[in-house]
């Protein structure tokens, strides 16, 4: 598809280079006709098959990955929410003044955090509901992660 675009950006160019008012519509004739049919055929097929083969990649990757990318995100998500708790935390410990209270706050962000990015984790499985009892296009065993 590249090489079509460039040798349709050539012709084009070319007319700009020969003519100095004007430019000429180029019509679609005189486009294939300077490109070759045989360019544009094979041009095309390979444009073709380069698309089925990545979508049928991108279908293998979606399809094997989309729990563990959800889980990732929930866990991300869900570690930000405790980092908000955390903040809080911290400026309750600095509106008090309690002594160390720096030390207690990164113990509290780091609790937090992880508290909450663990049980998103863990607790993602519940939200994806049960495997599929129809035909589907992944089995019970990918689904369940066995």
């Amino acid at each position: 598809m590249a090489l079509m675009m460039f040798a349709g950006l050539a012709l084009v160019a070319q007319m700009f280079i020969k003519q100095d008012g004007d430019v000429p519509q180029i019509h679609v004739p005189h486009l294939l006709a300077a490109l070759g049919w045989g360019y544009l055929i094979v041009g095309a097929v390979v444009t073709a098959a380069l698309a089925t083969l990545i979508s049928w990649l991108h279908q293998v990757i979606v399809q094997r990955f989309t729990f563990a990318l959800f889980r990732i995100y929930a866990t991300l998500v869900s570690a930000g929410i405790g980092s908000v708790f955390g903040w809080c935390f911290g400026w309750w410990i600095a509106s008090v003044a309690v002594p160390w209270g720096w030390a207690l706050w990164i113990v509290g962000m780091v609790v937090l955090i992880g508290g909450f990015g663990l049980a998103a984790y863990r607790g993602s499985r519940s939200l994806r509901g049960g495997a599929p009892q129809t035909f589907a296009w992944v089995s019970k065993e990918e689904f369940e992660g066995t």
